[in-house]
């Protein structure tokens, strides 16, 4: 196979990764009150559905507890291997499956969801399903096939409040726009100037019924657009009749996990749809980049690059006036809007949609569950699909800590010629290098899986660079992308507590290898007379030994380490850099020779900061990084300038904080005297609109004393008014004193060291 399509044929046909279903085009899997699967696939654009009968299955450790339940299985057979859970049972329909576990969870003791419950069932009948037969979604399409709907509405707002509610009555829609990715750039709308409410909750039924999308996404549409277009539909005695079996929407209480913070949202489900959320996949890139000043829609557009150069922009506050006075300046706003979600989602979504094309999940649920999560899925797939015996987690009911990655720091302040080389995939490497698995996995499929995903990133990366064609140039990337993300992902697999071939005795030797994989390098830079600055897990920023400052230099250094690694294990050089800042542990500054600056660490960058104070700090490194430690005082009196004289943008002194409880919760703990009082939920408890838990208030700081508390002298970002500026100057100026005197012992270091030089120079000149 020569051509780049056989090579990505053969990529998608490897059975361990894609599934061993022929199936192809499905775009959405859901299941019937009768126990059927109902398939919904593509057939040249149009879209079929298939009726599958499944007989649903259950885990057992032994056959003996199923004795004596009315629930009786119609199949109980033993499984291969040495797992835990030994035999797989098979019942008519979830109904008599509902009535075992019943039984089960009586005679054991032990409940369906117990991490000691001698059976193991999974719980959601697609998922099921999909692992057994071995179907995914969209194998052979592209994303481009997908059909995709994107939503956005205006609403009205009573002249009482400043956000719209839609169980008010005044607060209604003014406007549905959407866009059908089949006709591409094309903008559709319902708009209240032509059209009753009822009417236009009508037209969008309508419109989904005629264009059939395989997703409807949108911008937060989880938490404002769906619901409230259910509410005023419900207030109009509208079915929304969404699903591709004439079902209406169903909506849950959901919670998903990004990083170390825990986002409520109204989950929305359409029969034989995705709804995908632009938003919610801000969160989990922004867990990879920490790149994002803000997940709001205009900031993500500006951040891509794909906001219109004639970009109409409206204050949420003036939707109103501009809907009675400016209406085609509205409509544009509402159009860009939606244009500017369909640019996103083709860029965030992509990953997803290949993930799909993968893991045993809905595309919906495939953006929400965790890595660990679908790594685990494929495991269980192959190993049903081999009858083979699946292991109980060893670690399930116990927390296990082990020694994590080696960090240290041996150099602060401003260092000149830094290199950096890191281990290629550190812990993937030291994995398949030294045959690190899982002692559970008995049929031996986690280290080809790895090396099978390896290859295949190298495969998909070298396609990417060769394809003239940009929508190949784009899949390939996103298919190397969403490699590179599953080959990280197994040290975490391992390490988890929760998942059936989780092994933390494995995941701590991997750490063990790795700390003494990055001390040996240090020892041979050492030996080769570098400087150690700062070691990260997987890497070691030096400077080399005196007047080496060229790449081949660096490159020779970085070979010589190789040479004394063990094979499978390899060092690369990440480039060097004109001067870094080495700040303390994980937070560093590196200038590069194009004058760019990058900056890691919650010290130096903290989006706990004010954004003036990023500002700042940034001016402040660049300064010192450049030799121009004069400069630094001016800045500050700049930024001074600004505040005392009210002329800073508000959007530079607000806080924008995240609610990581409910405000129930929060009132709870407040009660129990649990926790401190804080400025974002006193004011969302204020506003009387509907917080959860992962929603983000943006306030400032007023009042005249330098020390305030926050939480009982602020206010709302949208409550500012530019013409009489009420933020609290004092405060703001103390905190850009605090930052300056961080890094003043440093400045002052550095002009020491400027005048220094400056009078040998001079004397070298006099004599």
């Amino acid at each position: 196979m020569n051509s780049s399509k056989d090579k990505i044929k053969s990529i998608e046909e490897n059975e361990l990764l894609f599934g061993h279903s022929n199936f192809k085009n499905i775009t959405a899997i859901e299941y019937d009150k009768d126990s059927n699967i109902i398939v919904y696939y593509n057939n040249d654009g149009a879209t079929c559905c298939k009726k599958i009968p499944f007989e649903p299955f259950l885990f057992m450790h032994d056959d003996v507890a199923i004795n004596g339940s009315s629930s009786k299985p119609i199949e109980i057979k033993e499984l291969k291997g040495d797992g835990y859970f030994k035999y797989i049972s098979r019942f008519r329909d979830f109904k008599s499956l509902g009535g075992a576990l019943e039984h089960l969870s009586t005679v054991t003791g032990f409940k369906p969801s117990s991490d000691f419950a001698p059976y193991f069932h999974i719980s959601d009948p697609v998922h099921q399903y999909m692992l057994y037969s071995g179907d995914t979604n969209f194998k052979g399409m592209r994303f481009s096939d997908l059909k995709r709907l994107t939503i956005d509405i205006e609403t009205d707002c009573d002249d009482n409040y400043n956000f719209s509610n839609a169980k008010r009555e005044s607060d209604r829609i003014l406007l549905i726009g959407i866009n059908f990715s089949k006709k591409t750039g094309e903008f559709e709308y319902a708009s209240s100037r032509d059209m009753s409410e009822k009417e236009m909750l009508l037209w969008l039924n309508n419109k989904i019924r005629e264009y059939d999308p395989d997703t409807i996404e949108g911008h937060n549409i989880f938490k404002f657009d769906i619901p409230y277009i259910a509410e005023r539909a419900k207030m109009h005695k509208v079915k929304l009749s969404w699903g591709r079996d004439d079902s209406d929407i169903k909506f849950r209480k959901s919670r998903i996990q990004v990083a170390e913070r825990t986002l409520d949202y109204n989950r929305c489900d359409i029969f034989g749809r995705n709804v995908i959320d632009t938003w919610v996949l801000a969160q989990f890139y922004d867990v990879q980049t920490r790149s994002l000043e803000s997940t709001n829609l205009k900031h993500l557009a500006v951040h891509f690059g794909v906001a219109p150069k004639d970009r109409q922009y409206i204050e949420t506050s003036k939707i109103k006036w501009y809907f009675a006075n400016s209406y085609d300046e509205f409509l544009k706003y509402n159009k860009d809007d939606i244009m500017e979600t369909v640019a996103i989602s083709e860029i965030l979504s992509y990953s997803y949609f290949i993930q799909a094309q993968i893991f045993p999940y809905s595309y919906q649920n495939t953006v929400v569950r965790g890595n660990a999560t679908k790594i685990n899925a494929l495991f269980l797939r192959e190993y049903l699909n081999g009858g083979w015996a699946v292991p109980k987690n060893t670690a399930a009911g116990r927390t296990v800590e082990f020694e994590g990655g080696y960090t240290d720091i041996f150099e602060t302040g401003i260092i000149k010629n830094v290199g950096h080389c890191d281990v290629r995939s550190l812990y993937p490497s030291i994995m398949l290098a030294y045959n690190v698995a899982p002692a559970s996995d008995s049929k031996g499929i986690f280290l080809p899986m790895l090396t099978t995903l390896r290859d295949f990133r190298i495969d998909a990366k070298r396609l990417m660079k060769a394809s003239q064609d940009s929508h190949e140039k784009l899949y390939y990337d996103a298919l190397q992308g969403t490699f590179k993300i599953l080959i990280n992902s197994f040290y975490g697999y391992l390490g988890s507590s929760i998942h059936n071939f989780s092994d933390n005795a494995a995941a701590a030797k991997v750490t063990e290898i790795g700390r003494a994989t990055i001390v040996k390098m240090v020892e041979i830079l050492k030996k080769e007379k570098c400087r150690v600055i700062e070691i990260d897990t997987d890497g070691v920023y030096f400077v080399p030994p005196e007047n080496a400052s060229q790449d081949e230099e660096f490159e020779k250094i970085t070979a010589k380490i190789n040479d004394e690694l063990p094979e499978g294990i390899e060092v690369e050089y990440d480039g060097h850099y004109k001067a870094m800042l080495s700040f303390k542990m994980k937070n560093y500054a590196l200038l590069d020779y194009n004058g760019e600056l990058t900056i890691k660490g919650s010290a130096l960058k903290s989006r706990g900061l004010e954004k003036y104070l990023r500002n700042f700090t940034h001016e402040m490194i660049f300064c010192l990084l450049n030799e121009k430690t004069s400069e630094i005082e001016s800045a500050y009196n700049k930024y001074r300038d600004s505040i005392e004289t009210k002329k800073m943008p508000v959007d530079d002194i607000c806080k924008t904080e995240t609610l990581t409880d409910s405000l129930k919760l929060y009132q709870a703990k407040i009660k129990d005297k649990k926790r401190n009082p804080a400025a974002q939920y006193e004011l969302a408890l204020k506003s009387g609109r509907e917080y959860q838990a992962g929603d983000s208030v943006s306030y400032y700081v007023t009042g005249t004393a330098k020390k305030v508390t926050a939480y009982s002298s602020c206010k709302m970002r949208e409550d500012f008014d530019l013409k009489t500026p009420d933020y609290n100057v004092a405060y703001y100026v103390d905190k850009l004193d605090s930052q300056y005197k961080k890094f003043r012992e440093m400045i002052e270091n550095e002009m020491n060291l400027n005048i220094k030089l400056g009078q040998q120079s001079n004397q070298g000149e006099l004599f």
